[in-house]
């Protein structure tokens, strides 16, 4: 057999419900010259068989069976194994248009790039079935590059597009140089990041070619919890220091970071539970200070409320944050509890009263002081039904 022109790598974890239709929409495509690669992560379910009976049919498909070690150690076993002139990454919940390699191949091949991005559709039931375009957002839009063919100095702005490192494909002896960091949430974050530094021609062809599947209650490669939210802020972190590593955090690329870092937090940080929100924000705190103090920094990149999302962190004190938070959860417990019989007597801003039986807890006085947050946040936590609450601030 010839080298294969595309190697698809495709990391597999709990997506039997996805799985077949993610395949064959490989399988079908109008590039013949492909190698298929699908990963068995130590999937608990009928995928690793499901990937071997497709295999039997198809010599291009050549399955790989490993224990779980999560999603960039499935990808790092697959992109070692691939033999193709470039290789891209698929995720097997999403799937792809029949052409979808073709395109992006001649593209690579005409402008010599070592990645090859493209749009992509986002599904979800949500929309009832429906494909939507999600490019009126700069979050994703690449419309504004600069030229054809660039680099992350000539367009900084690709530093805070979404990561998307299944919409590409690579030149193979550009990206076997690079890994993703194994045992790490939201890897796909400090993988694009490298393969920014590293690239010296990328291009970007403007055609909706995958088809990215979000959905309530997914369980694939990625489990977001709670724990893997908080970890956003050290990823972060990490991404600067490959940066400056790589010698690119002068100006412009500086405050194109700032934005992806508002981008790769501000929904997390929104979703994260309540009792986890002073921990985040402390968190956030620390990753911002250091554009605190920067003269030069202009906010370049950020719209108003973006600006003052950040501005706010970094000016107001913790407490009077915090104290937001908890009073806008206190008036969703008490709308959201009237079938169990609690009733309000009062409630303006500082002063909340709230009456059940049969237990009863009372706090007279609020002083500016995140220990009594923690306790309030154990409060919230509690049945409302038994308690009474009795809030009162001084000021």
């Amino acid at each position: 057999m010839e080298k294969p022109k595309v190697s698809i790598v495709m990391p597999t974890y709990n997506v039997e419900k996805y799985f077949r239709q993610c395949i064959e929409s490989v399988i079908n495509q109008t590039l013949k010259e492909i190698e298929i690669i699908p990963v068995d992560d130590g999937s608990p379910d009928n995928c690793g068989k499901i990937m071997d009976e497709y295999a039997e049919k198809d010599k291009r498909i050549k399955p790989i069976h490993k224990e779980n070690g999560g999603y960039g150690s499935a990808v790092n076993l697959g992109i070692e194994k691939a033999t193709g002139e470039y290789i891209a990454i698929l995720e097997t919940d999403d799937w792809v248009e029949p052409n979808a390699y073709e395109l992006l191949y001649n593209e690579a091949k005409r402008n010599d790039t070592d990645m090859t991005k493209c749009m992509f559709y986002i599904y979800n039931s949500f929309y009832k079935h429906k494909s939507v375009k999600p490019y009126d957002n700069k979050f994703f839009s690449f419309v504004d590059a600069p030229k054809e063919v660039f680099t992350l100095k000539e367009y900084p702005q690709i530093l805070y597009k979404h990561a998307s490192v299944w919409a590409a494909i690579y030149k193979s002896s550009f990206i076997k140089e690079i890994k993703f960091i194994e045992k790490f949430s939201y890897q796909d974050v400090l993988f694009i990041a490298e393969v920014l530094c590293k690239a010296n021609r990328i291009s970007f062809l403007k055609k909706y070619l995958i088809q990215y599947r979000i959905e309530e209650n997914q369980n694939s490669s990625s489990l977001i919890t709670n724990k893997n939210l908080l970890k956003m802020p050290e990823n972060c972190i990490i991404t600067r220091e490959i940066l400056k590593r790589y010698g690119f955090f002068e100006r412009l690329i500086k405050e194109a970071f700032y934005l992806q870092v508002y981008y790769g937090n501000y929904n997390f940080y929104n979703r994260i539970q309540l009792k986890y929100k002073s921990q985040y924000l402390k968190l956030l705190k620390e990753l911002f200070e250091d554009i605190k103090n920067d003269k030069e920094f202009k906010y370049l990149y950020f719209d108003r409320e973006q600006k003052k999302f950040v501005e706010n962190i970094l000016k107001t004190p913790r407490f009077i944050i915090l104290f937001r938070l908890y009073f806008k959860a206190f008036k969703k417990a008490i709308i959201n509890s009237y079938d169990d019989g609690i009733y309000r007597r009062t409630k303006i801003f500082g002063f909340i009263n709230i009456t059940t039986k049969p237990a009863r807890l009372q706090i007279n006085t609020l002083y500016h002081r995140l220990d009594y947050l923690e306790r309030l946040n154990k409060i919230l936590y509690k049945k409302l039904k038994k308690i009474e609450f009795n809030i009162k601030t001084k000021d």
